[in-house]
């Protein structure tokens, strides 16, 4: 399913790896799902999603999996929806001038910018967020909060 799904942004040199574990002693049965893609830009992105076992859809669950790397693909993101707000609070304490790529903003993001700018104005940090057609660049320039 992925590998169609994910079709315009592989050529013959893609490898999809498929990993089936079972934990023996769960006391319960359950499933769920990481996909990660490895681009040729040297970045890891990633989704996962725990599914619901009582519903037998597992290919109707798994869709949005595929979607999340998708955007993440068409965008040329260098950060996956999990990690783009967390990377704002790295740039934000180190000085100097940055740059991330990303698709689409989650509510979290939003929120880290708009507290980063808040919280830390005063200390010369400032966060702010360009969108574009398939992607959005938060950029964010810091006077430095911790010595490197």
């Amino acid at each position: 399913m992925a590998e169609a799904a994910l079709k315009e942004y592989t050529d013959d040199s893609t490898a999809f790896e498929k990993e089936v574990s079972c934990d023996e002693k769960s006391l319960s049965p359950g499933l769920s799902i990481v996909l990660a893609a490895e681009t040729d830009y040297d970045c890891v992105l990633g989704a996962s999603r725990v599914m619901e076992p009582r519903t037998k859809n597992w290919k109707g669950q798994a869709k949005p999996l595929v979607g999340e790397i998708a955007a993440a693909l068409r965008a040329r993101a260098e950060a996956d929806e999990h990690l783009q707000d967390q990377l704002l609070v790295l740039m934000a304490i180190i000085a100097g001038e940055y740059s991330l790529r990303c698709s689409e903003l989650t509510t979290h993001t939003l929120t880290s910018i708009e507290l980063l700018n808040r919280m830390l104005a005063g200390l010369g940090v400032r966060v702010e967020a360009e969108e574009r057609e398939e992607a959005t660049t938060v950029k964010c320039s810091s006077r430095g909060l911790a010595p490197l």
